[in-house]
């Protein structure tokens, strides 16, 4: 037993040199860069100060109640520490604060961190492309020309949460509800799923979809194939990386030279492929078949022959 309070005393002086050294480590990396006001404003005095009280007291319980020399050590290292940091945090040494007394220094180092100290949770509470969620929202929200109440108070929730009031005041100003298609919808969602958001996080953007889409308690045809097709996007996004997902094809086939000159210009320049013995046009990749059928009654509506085709999404 004697042997063993032995070995534990001598790792216990170890540690407390080990601990002298990260905090001189921690120090000096400071220090040697004190005359610079990045590095001075980095500092969280608050974080400092509450570490200068409790490492206080229990350098006051150790050195004084307990009389234990290696732990009054280690806490008083700990408690030099503090005071060297808070005093770089002040930006005593910072040009400009000459002639400041250290308490004015420490009062504006309180102020500045106060003022940033919700900065972090903005960050985690707004999604990456919270912007361009937010006008996907608003555009399902006007997919089937009648924005209602339900679903405007939605949206709401969303830009009050994600503290985008500028942005959907400007959104409400440049996006004409009555131009909202399936298909500028479906480019709004790509849009978002090209910044390659976090995959957790574009999983959800379905069921916030749904969300909105559900408000009013009617579904219209438009929101059911936007929600399909979404759906379709994100899992395979979400997927991509370790499944084959199916997806539809559309293709424009001519009838004649004429179509081909016709078709050129509704696909801007597109050129034919070989398909089935024949030629055709792509006229889009989809990942929902109802969604590609309804982007193919479009193209037979101008008098186009029109098919799609199931594929698999690499």
């Amino acid at each position: 037993m004697k042997l063993f309070a032995i070995v534990i005393a001598y790792f216990v002086t170890l540690g407390v040199f080990i601990e002298a050294m990260r905090c001189y480590l921690l120090v000096n990396k400071l220090w040697l860069r004190k005359h610079e006001k990045i590095v001075a404003e980095s500092v969280s005095m608050v974080a400092w100060l509450l570490s200068l009280i409790v490492n206080g007291l229990f350098f006051a319980k150790f050195a004084i109640i307990d009389n234990d020399r290696a732990m009054a050590l280690c806490f008083g290292t700990y408690l030099l520490t503090a005071i060297i940091v808070i005093a770089i945090g002040s930006g005593v040494w910072v040009g400009g604060n000459r002639g400041n007394s250290f308490v004015a220094l420490i009062i504006n180092a309180l102020k500045l961190e106060r003022s940033e100290s919700v900065e972090i949770f903005k960050t985690l509470l707004k999604p990456k492309g919270a912007t361009q969620l937010l006008t996907i929202l608003h555009q399902t929200a006007a997919i089937d020309k009648n924005i209602a109440t339900q679903e405007i108070g939605v949206i709401k929730q969303f830009v009050a949460h994600w503290n985008l009031e500028s942005s959907y005041l400007e959104l409400q100003q440049s996006v004409d509800a009555s131009s909202v298609t399936l298909d500028n919808l479906r480019d709004s969602i790509k849009k978002y799923l090209d910044m390659k958001p976090p995959r957790d996080q574009a999983a959800e953007l379905v069921d916030v979809l749904k969300f909105t889409i559900e408000a009013d308690k009617k579904v219209a045809k438009e929101e059911a194939l936007i929600l399909a097709e979404a759906t379709g996007m994100i899992n395979h996004y979400v997927n991509e990386s370790n499944s084959r997902l199916p997806g539809y094809e559309i293709l424009l086939v001519p009838q004649d030279k004429d179509q081909i000159d016709r078709i050129r210009d509704i696909l801007a320049g597109a050129e034919p492929v070989d398909r089935r013995g024949g030629i055709a046009f792509v006229a889009g990749e989809f990942h929902s078949e109802e969604f590609a059928e309804e982007i193919c009654n479009k193209y037979s509506a101008l008098g186009l022959f029109t098919t799609t085709e199931k594929i698999a999404f690499v």
